[in-house]
């Protein structure tokens, strides 16, 4: 998200524009239960797979470290961007997905989408212009075509939970950038469009997160009243017995939830990290009937000085993955961190130097992500769990319950590097993790092999380990890799078979090539 010009000017312009109530607007808002408790954000297997991508990057430098850190960054929870009405086909992916990972691991999944297709979209900056114009019956098809049929495919799956935000980069341009003309002329239709969206998704299983901007932009002490009363507004034409659950902060953008220590270009705000903004708006929400419940966009965290000002929202370098997604937090207000934008599609060129077009894949960037997290690593020292990641092994503190990075795609597999040595020496390897729809090449061996008496030390990234590539203490992974066993050994250049001691079963063992078989 960009920060427009932030002239008090143009806020209090919208402010008196906007319409006064002799008391605060009431309604039902959805206040219950957290939609997050008890629940794994769903994680994006569509936004994972563009990672291998970096994970190759990464094992082509010898890098195994943040190779491992890519793995572990794969399964984390992520939203779905629905950013025009190709992209509708997203929330079908997404809902089917979730469906599997829940039936797979026994855990309750809430789906993180993003409603982004306005008409006239991205007013002020024009990086992330949509596929609608309101001058050529951009409304009228954004309701009928859009959002008509993303809340058909929401209210259909009602086994599963949602948390929907609603449109970035919309609102927060009618209290800051009025001046621009652009905006002007789009406001009507934001509002009508977002109470139009607001209106259509009120399911029981369907929790609604405004767009609320972030900290640099609506936090100034000026803008936080003008802001609640816009929402306001929208809300109150979107019905009377119509609900939302809260806002969303900091989408796209780069704002800490809780900073180490402050940037001096916030020295005149209250609102100078994400948590101190969600604390500064609110009480001006709740004056106007509002919920006062937050979702903060943590999927990229610029490092302390990385910018001059707050103004810089593009591609912002150096930065890195933020806090893991949950609930855990230490503001009330909060429901839970998230990764709404995480790393991967640029702003825009603009930022970091190569930049391509907003949207696309930015790989260089990416790797600089997991290099500088505050996503906390924990680098594990166990040596008794089979397959261990070794001195490199990496887990997410309470997410990853072992040294195992989770393979996070029904067809992932592990691969043991062999390196070469004497034959007296330790058998060195290195471990890896592919698909088999990549295509990767190996062989498979079959086992036990030879006396289990006679012990040989096995050393993985360099840390002795027992010999099985399955995590035996995770029963769903067992059960996935069983039921691709017979694509694993059919896709092998090799499989190599041992069937007992020659010397007291004669012609047991085998080895054998592989018949061609159709991929």
């Amino acid at each position: 998200m960009r920060l427009a010009a932030l002239l008090t000017l143009c806020a209090a312009a919208t402010a008196s524009a906007a319409p006064q109530w002799s008391r605060p607007y009431r309604r039902a808002n959805d206040t219950g239960v957290n939609p997050f408790e008890g629940k794994k954000l769903f994680a994006n297997p569509a936004w994972a797979k563009k990672l291998d991508q970096t994970y190759e990057a990464f094992v082509s430098q010898n890098d195994n470290t943040n190779a491992n850190k890519v793995r572990v960054i794969q399964d984390i929870g992520t939203f779905v961007w629905v950013s025009d009405r190709a992209g509708l086909k997203n929330i079908d992916d997404a809902i089917t997905a979730a469906r599997a990972e829940k039936a797979a691991s026994g855990v309750d999944q809430i789906v993180g989408l993003v409603l982004y297709n306005l008409p006239d979209r991205d007013c002020s900056a024009g990086e992330s212009a949509g596929e609608l114009s309101s001058a050529e019956n951009g409304l009228e098809i954004y309701k009928n075509e859009f959002i008509k049929p993303y809340a058909e495919k929401v209210s259909a799956a009602t086994d599963l939970t949602f948390a929907i935000v609603l449109e970035p980069d919309s609102l927060a341009n009618l209290v800051t950038n009025m001046a621009v003309e652009f905006c002007a002329n789009a406001a009507d239709v934001y509002k009508e469009g977002i109470a139009y969206a607001i209106s259509s998704l009120q399911f029981k299983n369907v929790h609604l997160y405004m767009d609320a901007a972030h900290g640099g932009w609506l936090g100034w002490n000026d803008n936080l009243a003008p802001s609640a009363k816009v929402f306001a507004e929208v809300v109150q034409k979107s019905g009377n017995n119509t609900k939302i659950r809260g806002f969303a902060t900091n989408v796209s953008n780069y704002n800490p939830f809780n900073a180490a220590q402050r940037e001096n270009y916030t020295e005149y705000s209250n609102s100078w990290d994400e948590s101190h903004y969600a604390s500064s708006l609110a009480p001006h929400l709740e004056a106007e009937g509002l919920p006062s419940r937050f979702i903060v966009d943590q999927g990229r965290v610029a490092q302390y000085g990385a910018r001059k000002e707050w103004g810089e929202w593009c591609n912002v370098s150096p930065a890195g993955f933020g806090p893991q997604p949950g609930t855990s937090n230490n503001n009330t207000y909060v429901d839970s961190l998230v990764w709404i934008k995480p790393g991967g599609e640029s702003d825009g060129q603009c930022g970091m130097t190569g930049a391509p077009r907003a949207g696309a894949w930015f790989d260089e960037y990416v790797q600089m992500l997991p290099q500088r997290p505050q996503l906390d690593f924990k680098q594990s020292t166990k040596t008794d769990h089979h397959c261990a990641l070794g001195s490199d092994s990496l887990a997410i503190e309470n997410n990853m319950g072992s040294p195992y990075t989770r393979l996070w795609l029904p067809r992932a597999i592990r691969l043991v590097d062999m390196k070469s040595g004497e034959w007296e020496a330790p058998i060195d390897c290195r471990l890896w993790y592919y698909t088999l729809d990549r295509k990767p090449t190996y062989r498979t061996l079959s086992y036990p092999w030879g006396s289990t008496k006679v012990i040989r030390p096995v050393l993985l990234d360099g840390c002795e380990v027992a010999v099985t590539c399955i995590n035996q203490n995770d029963d769903n992974e067992r059960k996935q890799q069983v039921l691709i066993m017979r694509d694993i050994y059919a896709s092998s250049e090799e499989t190599i078979v041992f069937l007992g001691d020659s010397r007291g079963h004669r012609n047991l063992g085998l080895s054998s090539q592989n018949p061609p078989h159709d991929e």
